[in-house]
């Protein structure tokens, strides 16, 4: 617990001297570089690269303090857990791969990272050595090696050319840069969730909530993003790319806004709440704007581990509960908790003046200048709405209304090390969004805001669309299956991951009945043991000393005997 307590403190500590750094970066526009060659051979150039600038320190700086704040969370969170050092471990093992893929723009580190990530992903996913645990576990490492091999097999190609490193490689040949760049999609599209591949990440979910909060909210799932940020001057003029990221981030959105509508757990939630805000991210880079999107990144690891920890924090005192239709009354019980999961709802939504603000009002005004059609505008409309549905759904669940839970559990607001993270991470969430924007995002144009019809066309929308999923869909005869098509992601878990499982089973039940326990154990051991004992048997029959065996062997032998004398 001490030892906890105080890894805690120093990672916080890190963050704030990191912020400095950040600091002296962006004000003197400064960056380095940390080369070490490994390996120099004809026109092979093998090396590790370390870059340092203001982005690399800024997104150091945020997961630093978010993994500060999710430790001193454990503390009572996981208190009875007899294997907290062990979480500890982990969590540390998780601090330095993510370090390594921030600071890396070579490939060699990044895939060190990259598969260190998705290491520690499974183990922490894997954490309470569950049945429901180890399924979600092995769809989220499955599907994350899909990127991994994308990963390498861009390092395959740039192998050709002579280097690690995409920014210093000269590819003459277009066919090798759209190669590297297809499977650095499908890398990037893997770990960030997007759809095809996003049944992993609200499976993953069976973690712990201090692993969500830290893992699969603000740093892990952002990591895809981030690598394609990184890059975004190798793909910048490639008007078919980006449009495919637009097209895949747009549909994640909203089908991740649809979803969370009808879901009813709680931690489910939160997580098709991040899916839908990494679409949005993806799509601000389709639309060619980088640094936008590294702002709203950011923000959103500030907020949305917020969320997580608030999340947490009820789940714990209500003895693990997490459908949000037995939870309620928690703003009487738990009132700093609940103004601190209001203050981060509140930016998830871009409500004037919070974190989530300053990123999402430029991203709204920006896609209106964009030349976009009909059905991306409709559709990023459609999903910024969905997002205040399901943001005032949770809240009106958990916070209002009646506590549907038995009496024997107590709500309290006592423990200091639940509220001391939640306090630091409302901090960011309230001034953290004011504070990077002027710092080093102020040379973004301000765009002109809507007219004043437009709000009210929006609020309009806003409240029909309310009306629709809660009175007509509620009141119809279709409406358990809608909602089951809907909270089975799209049937998405089964199209992208059981139906595979299944061919798999079906195909192994065939070979161990025909195969394996058909013909391959007759000619196997099966067979052999059948023959060697029908063998042995006869042989036993043949040495019993009877005067007809003996006689009867005397004439076999010499019919042989006169039929070779016969042939030879």
């Amino acid at each position: 617990m001490m030892v906890m307590g105080l890894s805690s403190s120093i990672v916080i500590l890190m963050s704030g001297g990191i912020f400095f750094f950040f600091l002296f970066f962006l004000e003197m526009d400064f960056i380095v570089f940390i080369e070490w060659s490994m390996l120099n051979f004809n026109s092979l150039l093998m090396s590790v690269i370390f870059l340092f600038d203001w982005m690399s320190m800024l997104f150091i700086c945020v997961v630093l303090i978010i993994s500060g704040c999710v430790m001193m969370y454990s503390l009572v969170y996981m208190e009875e857990d007899k294997s907290l050092i062990r979480f500890l471990m982990l969590v540390m093992l998780f601090i330095f791969s993510m370090l390594l893929l921030i600071i890396s723009p070579s490939f060699i580190g990044l895939l060190l990272g990259w598969d260190g990530l998705g290491l520690v992903s499974y183990c922490l996913v894997i954490y309470y050595s569950n049945s429901k645990s180890s399924s979600a576990g092995m769809l989220t490492i499955l599907t994350n090696r899909v990127g991994d091999a994308g990963l390498m097999m861009s390092i395959a190609f740039l192998f050709s050319n002579g280097s690690w490193w995409l920014l210093e490689v000269n590819l003459t040949e277009d066919i090798i840069l759209w190669m590297v760049l297809v499977f650095l999609l499908l890398a990037s599209f893997t770990k960030s969730a997007q759809i095809p591949f996003s049944a992993w990440l609200p499976a993953a979910m069976a973690a712990p909530t201090p692993v969500s909060a830290l893992v699969h909210s603000s740093t892990l799932v952002t990591a895809g993003v981030y690598l394609l940020i990184r890059f975004y001057s190798v793909y910048s003029n490639m008007f078919y790319i980006k449009n495919l990221i637009m097209l895949l981030a747009l549909f994640t959105m909203f089908c991740a806004g649809i979803m969370a509508v009808y879901e009813y757990d709680f931690k489910k939630i939160i997580a098709l709440s991040t899916l839908s805000q990494l679409g949005l991210m993806m799509f601000v880079l389709g639309m060619g704007y980088p640094d936008l999107c590294f702002f709203h990144l950011v923000m959103h690891a500030l907020f949305k581990a917020l969320i997580f920890l608030c999340a947490g924090k009820v789940i714990h005192e209500s003895g693990g509960v997490q459908d949000i239709r037995y939870l309620g009354g928690m703003f009487y019980f738990s009132p700093l908790m609940a103004v601190m999961f209001m203050l981060a709802n509140g930016a998830l939504c871009g409500f004037p003046f919070l974190a989530g603000f300053y990123s999402k009002d430029l991203i709204l005004e920006s896609f209106m200048y964009f030349d976009l059609n009909f059905l991306k505008v409709l559709l990023l409309v459609l999903s910024v709405i969905l997002t205040c549905v399901y943001s005032m759904r949770v809240m009106l669940f958990v916070l209002l209304g009646n506590v549907n839970l038995m009496k024997l559990y107590s709500f309290k607001e006592s423990e200091w090390f639940y509220l001391l993270p939640m306090c630091l991470l409302g901090m960011g969430s309230l001034f953290g969004g004011i504070m990077i924007f002027y710092l080093a995002f102020w040379n973004i144009n301000f765009l002109s805001l809507f007219y004043f019809e437009s709000v009210w066309v929006f609020l309009s929308f806003f409240v029909v669309l309310y009306f629709f999923i809660y009175y007509i869909l509620g009141g119809s005869f279709y409406y358990s299956y809608v909602m089951y098509f809907f909270s089975s992601m799209g049937y998405l878990v089964y199209l992208s991951s059981q139906w595979i499982m299944y061919l798999f089973l079906v195909e192994g039940k065939m070979n161990e009945k025909v195969g394996d326990g058909g013909w391959l154990e007759l000619a196997g051991s099966k067979g052999l043991w059948g023959f060697l004992k029908n063998l042995f048997m006869l042989v036993s029959f043949l040495q019993n000393n009877l005067f007809k065996n003996l006689l009867i062997m005397m004439v076999i032998f010499l019919f042989i005997f006169y039929l070779y004398m016969m042939v030879f």
